[in-house]
């Protein structure tokens, strides 16, 4: 029976699109084959796409997934794989040059796989591209070398362990496909080690390994093979496999379960995960020692006393974090003043050496990553580079605790993938050892190993957690009860109290938690690797060295070619000029943390080969981009070593474990609050009394009957209160202002306010200022030139004082992600007030909402919603508990969730929205209102008032049609290139440059002017390009993710839409409402100019609706 995959519009888009780019005329064929080459995975992601829940690590796993489970042949599935090689030798050689029959041959392969996929026939016009041609094979394989030192490779096939007759050792047979050889056999054999006494004393289990964690279709790296026989090769003494090799564990991470000596105990893990950060003197120790020898390195000019009052003033809030008293403060400087002589005497005997602090390494070869403490590189023999590993405590051991020699052996590791050539020694600095602080730790080859293997068993729990099973936690706690390692107290207490909460859980709660832990686990696999969102390709962070410079381009992911201008040592700040030819659009922005690294020349890019250097942006411009670097000590040398540097995105993994820290908290929660959070309690409230009712009448004559019914209702809850706020209707500047000026004056209650993104919490900040005459705490990291630095944690330079300050204070607004390192702080959890909490996630909010008293949560759940990275189909739980609290879509924010159950049970008295908007002229808001809100209206006389931005009798066509309403749409001719149409772009930059023309002359042009949203990068790339300087500054030119939270009095819409296949992507499924639309048309106060292809846009509901809107109000 024909398995159907691909409905009529979708088919007909792909043919489309391949006689598009066989029929276009190219410069030449390399071209030809990039442009396929976007069309042909677009394509594998559609048929991946929400078919399974399963989580790919990268194309070739995902082609060979479609072979296995649609059944094609072995044939079939080789020359699938090889145009995905094909496309990718045209991406990274551009001298390839290949005939215009071999991209006829790919092209003929998609048309037919399109074919098996789908009803109907191929277009004619298609098949006679290549009728009567004669085509080349596809096929084609390497002949592989005696010996392999690596491999990456598919598993399509698994056999039982079989038992050798020799020493009891084991072996395993593996069917895989790999890149350059093609289906081959690989047999892992046990290996056992004897020492001179033969005496066997350790033995690599590779056969148990590989039977317990290497699973079908899973990518995997083998290293040191030799070839047994054509197509057949075996494993050696050195042998190692690493699983998922793109998904990079932490070396320190690994080096956890290592901690209570040997062997490692992978469990230690996920404690890791499901234990908040619960620090100590002790802990904070470590951390001072850390700031004080990079403080030195950076400059040796100054005595200790001066290092140790600069380190303490940056690590406040770690020491805050740490519980740390004043009073210990002297404590801390007498212990630690040893320890740096101890550093400052070994350190100082590397003169000849350039030292770099801190510095950042991955090995897409071993899976891992890491930060060094010291990079020492011997300025004459640079091959020559030596590793330093500071540690503050005592050594159990001799030369060093198993920990500590399993985190240098996966530096050791990651030096060796970055700088094959590579020798030099690795140590420990005991900073507390005065006869022997530094320790050689030697080759550390077993120990290699077994990080590599822990490595594995880490990779194996964590795909283990994203299936979101309650039975892994059963499994967890059965580990921990049975484990007989020696272990700390502290861990000790973090294993018990784990397990009491487990125990105590319900089994909703532990449904609850084990549920939202998959999906939080499964968006860190996809942020680190990829996945299937909407036929894009998503690479996730591994993009860093999987994509070449063309994809990277394409996805605004890169600037390169970048040359130094200055560098500030004193303040750690780098300006790169940027090239001239360069002029491109960027997704970058200020504030944006990212991957610095070296290149050797402007487009040759070897991420992997360098030591990488995290930055935030402090200024970006069309010409120059400057940096602030997260190092210390930074040799101005090693700078100027290279002419071109570049940037990327980085990954912070901290925010997903912060929000499985969450989940076990929540965890822990008292059974009546959990309730509540559930919705399976009603809130209450208290009366109203006359008094309290005159008492806001009085205070705030400024607002409306409805606004004091809110206000009323959101002081009066005991548990808690949605107020949806739609656009422009004053939530935060108006609401919200009032309820925490109330909050502040008249009651003694510890106010917390919370956003998800800094721009709202700044607003935030803004509101508040007079209310509480600036008596507030801003929460998280900040510079000193930062605009609320001076209501920061580190503005204090006394520790007594900033806890003195922080017990007086009674407002704190934070980001939720920087509250979860700064909740502790707040020794009164009253009231919370959360902020675009439509935005956010169960688990972003379950480990910090329900502490408080009460809560009051703020959003529009007719925005766009949380961002998920994941498929829909991922992100739905057939679970009936979940079900039952409104949870089969995951994907749901609290807001949603909380405000749908509330609804369903008529609970009419902790819900309410806002019903007055005061942005958008009533011209643009009448469709929103009356589509998508029902009831809202406008609040000003100015919305309602004639345009007379225009001259409606000037002699130019454009500027009298754009004067003629505040409401239109363009109809443009589609072309055939997808998600790019260059007659939209050049009318939005005609329209551009009229507009800024009038304010100029008006002498209003401002950032807030004009903007431009597109779905589509290409299409922002090609307006970009027709703009010059200053208009590039002034104007955004974005997607409607990145606009939301921001307003233009003039907004062009250019939606770029070339086939009625497209609009799958751009609309929602919802029959109620269309959140992007909403979100598009609610920027604009004065005017929305839409562009399009009228045909292909009414083939969407909402934009059908909208067309005849403007249509009508056009025409009246």
């Amino acid at each position: 029976m024909k398995i159907i995959l691909l409905n009529e519009l979708e088919s007909v888009y792909y043919y489309d699109q391949i006689n598009y780019v066989l029929t276009k005329n190219e410069i030449n064929e390399n071209i030809r084959l990039r442009n396929f080459n976007n069309l042909y995975l677009g394509f594998i992601n559609q048929l991946t796409e929400q078919r399974e829940k399963q989580i790919f690590s990268g194309w070739f796993a995902k082609i060979n997934f479609l072979v296995q489970a649609y059944n094609f042949s072995k044939e079939e599935g080789e020359i699938l794989q090889s145009i995905r090689r094909l496309c990718r030798k045209a991406l990274t050689q551009k001298k390839f040059i290949p005939e215009k029959e071999l991209v006829i041959a790919c092209a003929k392969v998609m048309a037919n796989t399109i074919a098996r996929f789908s009803e109907g026939n191929m277009p004619e016009k298609l098949e006679k591209l290549w009728e009567n041609k004669t085509l080349p094979t596809l096929i084609y394989t390497e002949i592989p070398e005696a010996q392999i030192k690596g491999l990456l490779a598919t598993i399509t096939e698994k056999s039982p362990i079989e038992k050798l007759e020799t020493q009891n050792l084991k072996q395993i047979h593996l069917q895989c496909d790999t890149e350059n050889f093609g289906i081959i056999k690989i047999t892992l054999t046990d290996v056992a080690f004897y020492n001179q006494k033969g005496e066997n004393f350790r033995t690599n289990f590779l056969s148990t390994e590989c039977h317990l964690y290497v699973k079908k279709y899973q990518t995997v790296y083998f290293t040191h093979l030799e070839k047994l026989e054509e197509n057949h090769f075996v494993s050696t003494r050195n042998t190692s496999f690493v699983i998922h090799a793109d998904y990079l564990i932490d070396v320190t991470k690994i080096a956890l379960c290592g901690k209570e000596d040997f062997p490692a105990f992978p469990y230690f893990y996920i404690l890791d995960k499901i234990t908040s950060f619960n620090g100590s003197i002790h802990t904070f120790r470590g951390t001072l020692a850390n700031e004080i020898l990079d403080k030195y390195l950076a400059d040796n000019t100054q005595n200790y006393d001066h290092y140790f009052k600069e380190s303490l003033q940056e690590k406040q809030a770690d020491a805050l974090s740490s519980h740390v008293q004043a009073g210990e403060i002297t404590t801390l400087y007498n212990n630690l003043q040893p320890h740096f002589s101890n550093m400052k005497k070994v350190m100082d005997n590397y003169d000849n050496f350039y030292i770099l602090t801190e510095p950042t390494f991955i090995s897409s070869v071993y899976g891992l990553q890491g930060r060094l403490d010291i990079l020492l590189t011997d300025i004459q023999h640079s091959q020559r580079k030596d590793i330093i590993e500071l540690k503050s405590g005592t050594p159990k051991r001799i030369p060093a605790n198993y920990d500590h020699l399993l985190q240098v052996a996966g530096y050791n590791l990651l030096l060796e993938t970055t700088f094959p050539d590579r020798n030099g020694v690795s140590s420990i600095l005991y900073s507390s050892d005065e006869e022997t602080p530094l320790r050689d730790c030697g080759s550390l080859e077993f120990d290699a190993q077994d990080l590599l293997r822990t490595r594995n068993q880490i990779v194996y729990l964590d795909w283990e957690i994203s299936q979101g099973n309650v039975e892994l936690y059963d499994k967890v706690v059965d580990k921990f009860k049975k484990s007989n390692k020696k272990i700390s107290k502290y861990t000790q207490l973090d294993i018990e109290n784990f397990v009491t909460k487990w125990k105590n859980a319900s089994l909703l709660d532990k449904v609850y938690f084990a549920s939202l832990m998959g999906l939080v686990q499964r968006e860190l696999i996809t942020a680190k690797i990829g996945g299937n969102l909407l036929s894009e390709s998503a690479s996730g962070f591994s993009g860093l060295w999987r994509n070449t410079l063309h994809e990277k381009k394409n996805n605004f992911a890169i600037l390169y070619g970048l040359e130094l201008e200055k560098y500030k040592a004193d303040h750690s700040e780098i300006t790169f000029l940027r090239p001239l030819d360069q002029k491109q659009a960027t997704a970058f922005r200020k504030n944006d943390i990212v991957m610095l690294y070296p290149c050797k020349e402007i487009e040759e890019l070897a991420p992997t080969q360098y030591q990488l250097l995290k930055a935030n942006i402090q200024s970006i411009t069309s010409t120059k981009i400057t940096l602030k670097i997260w190092h210390k000590a930074m040799p101005e040398a090693f700078l100027e070593e290279f002419k071109y540097w570049a940037i990327e995105p980085t990954l912070l993994e901290q925010s997903y474990t912060a929000q499985m820290n969450a989940l076990s908290d929540f965890l822990g929660l008292h059974h009546t609050k959990k309730q509540i959070w559930y919705g399976k309690t009603k809130p209450t409230f208290v009366i109203e009394t006359k008094e309290f009712r005159q008492q806001l009448v009085e205070n705030y004559k400024n607002l409306s009957e409805e606004q004091l019914d809110i206000l009323s209702k959101t002081l009066r809850t005991q548990n808690y209160f949605l107020l949806q706020g739609p656009p422009g209707t004053g939530k935060t500047s108006q609401m919200l202002r009032t309820i925490t000026d109330y909050l502040y004056n008249y009651t003694r209650e510890t106010i917390v306010l919370l956003a998800f993104t800094n721009r709202a919490t700044d607003e935030i900040c803004q509101k508040i200022e007079k209310s509480c005459s600036g008596n507030y705490l801003r929460l998280g990291t900040f510079d000193n030139n930062a605009e609320f630095y001076n209501k920061s944690l580190l503005s204090e330079n006394n520790f007594e004082k900033l806890i003195e300050k922080i017990n007086n204070t009674r407002i704190f607004v934070s980001t939720v992600s920087s509250f979860f390192k700064y909740a502790h702080l707040v020794k009164n959890k009253d009231i919370l007030i959360v902020d675009e909490a439509s935005q956010l996630l169960e688990p972003m909010l379950c480990g910090i909402a329900p502490f408080f008293e009460r809560f009051i949560m703020i959003g529009d759940e007719k925005q766009l919603p949380a961002v998920v990275t994941q498929s829909h189909l991922q992100c739905e739980s057939d679970n009936d508990l979940m079900k039952n609290i409104g949870l089969e879509d995951m994907s749901l924010s609290v807001f949603e969730r909380l405000l749908h159950n509330a609804q369903k049970n008529n609970w009419n008295d902790c819900y309410t929205m806002l019903s007055t908007q005061f942005r958008t002229h009533q011209d643009i808001a009448a469709f929103i209102s009356k589509e998508f809100y029902k009831t809202l209206k406008a609040g000003s006389e100015k919305q309602k008032e004639k345009f007379n931005f225009y001259n409606p009798n000037s002699n130019i066509a454009l500027e009298k049609k754009m004067a003629s309403s505040r409401v239109l749409f363009f109809d443009i001719e589609k072309e055939e290139t997808p998600k790019l149409n260059r007659k939209e772009a050049q009318q939005i930059a005609e329209m551009l440059y009229l507009i800024s023309d009038i304010a100029k002359q008006k002498g209003t042009f401002t950032h807030e002017t004009v903007g431009v949203i597109t779905p589509y990068r290409a299409q922002i790339a090609e307006i970009y390009t027709l703009l010059d300087d200053e208009l590039r500054e002034m104007i955004t030119i974005d997607t409607v993710e990145r606009y939301q939270g921001s307003e233009r009095d003039i907004i062009l819409v250019s939606m770029a839409v070339n086939h009625p296949a497209q609009m799958k992507n751009l609309q929602g499924n919802n029959k109620e409402i269309d959140k992007k639309l909403n979100v598009v048309l609610s920027r604009a106060k004065e005017q929305i100019i839409m562009l399009g292809n009228a045909t292909i846009l009414k083939e969407g509901f909402w934009y059908d609706r909208f067309l005849k809107f403007v249509e009508e109000k056009n025409t009246k």
